[in-house]
């Protein structure tokens, strides 16, 4: 076996398999023809090109015809004759032709097996005569990976970001952006003092330079030396014209707007991958490579290692407090242990905040300082955005709108108060943080409250909706909140309300619509909302919740109302009792505490309900 192999089978002769084997630099193709009882190596000698194939490669055959056989590396090769003659390049990526290079995949229409689309390192492709030719299907498609993005302090309209095989690309606020530079893109730097000179790099920190605010770019690497990290470090000074950092096995200093460097740097080892410097006083400087950080503080000149505490993963990231040099974020990939820690000491101690978020790799953070103090923190995983609000206590999914897909990079611009998210495969999304009212509520489903735990049995989804607080109570928005089984709250946000008084209405998949007590609630659009439905039921309107726990005291909503229509009666008490006759499981509204099982239990919880004909108390 090679380091990576595939098995194409040919679905209408399955019969007929063709098995590709990778073993640095080469690929080797075997082929069978009595349903792999035996191979035999096939265009013995084939130069597929094969030094990459670690990460760009497979083999598939034609469905409908056993003779025509894929195999794709940086281009897609192909054999019409079953082998009997070399396989040919039909895309041709680095010679002129069409087709992005880095393949990954290719697929069949399942009902004309001539038409086939390929996919790689520039997105889709599209043949329908076999391979011979293509046409590019990315146009309106948002598929972009994003290592890194960085918004221009100066016009909020221009970002930047460095992407996977696709060069740096660059927009001016339209949803179509432009290559600046080619290659692997990487990190992006606007200088502070100056907008018009802006540093972006390519593959192993290759940097450049633009002194006309991105018109055009040139290669700025004179001076530096040894091995950067795929994506290095580049950092403005804050407060000093000139002045650009970069890193590699040292870390570098430009005073001339990056036309040529100087290494500084001593107290590091290995390759830097990460670097911060502090806003508010530019002395405070961290650089990280693998599991180390260290930390300057006389701007970058010698560093001491500060990782004592830490865990062994790769740290992606290491964020300083805008205006605090004694705060820092630092994030890490890799499963298993913490995924976020915070200092408040200039990194003489760590404390991991990572909380509820997932096991899953972290790969950015952000504190949120629009200009004053502030509790919240988003970072950007492998499964999302998350926020907290409480200094990473606890973390909600920031979910609405984004895509289920990797959020590699965050970019806050101050001026306009909007988050950019970078992603690695759906392009940069935004949220315009001023415009949105932030809600963090607590709140409990009856059915779902497990009193010996003190926890609920399973988190899940919760809709607050804002109603105005006075009659007739118009719906002004409404957010999905994951409620989390230990701290009850969810994060709500809200984006098409202003500052002003709501009521907030709560409802669960099968609990009594809720809403917050007489008089409704002030709201402050840029800022987060506290409230707590479990401490007390006059935190209900109309005092409609029952009480879930007697120590400690908790209130939840009631639970049972399966239909949705507002009463807890014999309507939902048959949906019940269908469902359990049915041995209904899984995701269900009949499940009334959430352990994925419609049973007696559930319909223990409606009956006491019904038989105290519960209903929704509005204003």
């Amino acid at each position: 076996m090679g380091t990576r192999n595939h098995i194409a089978v040919c679905k209408s002769s399955p019969n007929v398999l063709y098995y590709a084997r990778h073993t640095s630099p080469s690929i080797v193709v075997y082929k069978s023809t009595n349903a792999g009882f035996s191979f035999s190596q096939i265009v013995v000698g084939q130069n597929f090109s094969g030094s990459q194939a670690w990460y760009d490669f497979y083999m598939h055959v034609n469905p409908a015809n056993p003779d025509i056989a894929y195999v794709g590396s940086i281009d897609v090769w192909r054999t019409t004759n079953g082998g009997t003659t070399n396989f040919t390049n039909i895309t041709n990526g680095y010679s002129g032709g069409n087709v992005h290079v880095d393949q990954h995949n290719i697929d069949f229409h399942p009902t004309n097996p001539n038409e086939l689309v390929c996919v790689n390192d520039g997105g889709i492709w599209k043949s329908t005569n076999n391979g011979t030719s293509w046409t590019n299907m990315n146009r309106d498609q948002v598929l972009t990976q994003f290592y890194r993005i960085a918004s221009d302090p100066s016009n909020a309209n221009h970002i930047m970001g460095g992407t996977q095989d696709n060069g740096t690309q660059r927009t001016l606020g339209t949803l179509n952006w432009v290559a600046a530079y080619g290659g692997d893109g990487g990190e992006v730097c606007f200088h502070t003092q100056n907008n018009n000179y802006i540093l972006g790099e390519t593959q192993n920190n290759g940097v450049f330079r633009s002194t006309n605010g991105g018109s055009s770019f040139s290669s700025a690497t004179s001076g530096l030396s040894g091995s950067g990290s795929w994506v290095g470090p580049l950092l403005s000074h804050p407060d000093s014209s000139g002045i650009f950092y970069t890193a590699r096995q040292r870390v570098f200093k430009s005073t001339n707007w990056g036309a040529s460097w100087v290494a500084i740097s001593s107290g590091t080892s290995g390759t830097i991958r990460e670097m911060d410097i502090s806003n508010n006083t530019g002395n405070v400087m961290y650089a990280t490579s693998g599991s180390t950080i260290y930390r300057s503080t006389n701007r970058g000149y010698t560093f001491s290692n500060v990782t004592s505490g830490l865990p062994g993963n790769t740290i992606t990231a290491v964020r300083i407090h805008p205006d605090s040099s004694n705060v820092a974020l630092i994030t890490y990939s890799g499963f298993g242990s913490g995924k976020i820690y915070k200092t408040t000491n200039t990194g003489a101690s760590w404390t991991n905040i990572t909380g509820n978020l997932p096991d899953s790799p972290v790969n950015d953070a952000v504190i949120y300082h629009p200009g004053y103090p502030t509790s919240t923190y988003f970072c950007a995983s492998d499964v999302g955005v998350f926020v907290s609000h409480n200094y990473g206590q606890s973390w909600q999914e920031l979910a609405n709108g984004l895509p289920n897909t990797v959020a590699i990079h965050l970019d806050h611009h101050k001026t306009t108060n909007k988050l950019r998210i970078g992603t690695h495969g759906r392009g940069v999304y935004e949220l315009q943080l001023s415009n949105f009212l932030f809600a963090d509520i607590k709140i409990i489903p009856e059915g779902f409250y497990n009193s010996s735990t003190n926890r609920l049995n399973s988190k899940d989804s919760v809709r607050a909706y804002l109603r105005s607080s006075s009659s007739p109570y118009n719906l002004m928005d409404s957010s999905v909140a994951v409620i989390d089984s230990v701290t009850f709250n969810g994060n709500f946000y809200f984006e098409n309300v202003t500052s002003g008084g709501y009521y907030l209405v709560m409802k669960h998949r099968n609990s009594i619509e809720t809403w917050s007590k007489s008089g409704g609630e002030f709201l402050t659009q840029g800022k987060t909302f506290n409230y707590d439905f479990t401490v007390l039921s006059t935190q209900a309107y109309g005092g409609n919740m029952i009480q879930a726990d007697l120590s400690p005291v908790r209130y939840a909503v009631f639970a049972g109302d399966a239909d949705g229509n507002g009463a807890v009666d014999l309507t939902d008490m048959s949906l019940i009792q269908n469902d359990i006759l049915t041995f209904a499981t899984g995701y269900v509204v009949t499940d009334l505490n959430g352990d994925g099982t419609v049973d007696l239990a559930d319909i223990t919880f409606a009956d006491n309900n019904a038989f105290n004909f519960v209903v929704k108390i509005t204003p």
